[in-house]
């Protein structure tokens, strides 16, 4: 992992622990700041239309692509951040891949 992304990382990881934190601090007890990580593989299947058809059809896979991403689970929802090695997901992919996600941690889109 590159050291810029882990920097990313834990910024966002403190930003939200310190959101959390200010509201558990008003509410009474803060719960821990839990953070899980996930890999996938995302590899289209030989034959799927890349690039939005803008590039030929998957003839062959020689070098596999994942989905990678972090779980933030505190007080609150849990929280996923995702990345994938693909050039875009738009529209109605791109809404399937949230509720998908969203229904594998049980929270809101």
């Amino acid at each position: 992992m590159s050291r810029s992304l882990r920097l990313v990382i834990l910024i966002v990881v403190i930003g939200v622990h310190a959101v959390h934190w200010s509201r558990e601090l008003a509410a009474g007890s803060p719960a821990p700041l839990k953070v899980a990580v996930f890999q996938v593989d995302a590899t289209p299947p030989v034959g799927s239309a890349l690039c939005n058809g803008g590039r030929p059809p998957v003839k062959a896979i020689t070098t596999p692509l994942s989905a990678r991403g972090l779980v933030l689970l505190g007080a609150g929802d849990p929280i996923v951040l995702c990345a994938f090695d693909w050039v875009g997901i738009a529209n109605e992919s791109h809404d399937y891949f949230r509720e998908a996600l969203a229904d594998a941690v049980g929270t809101s889109v």
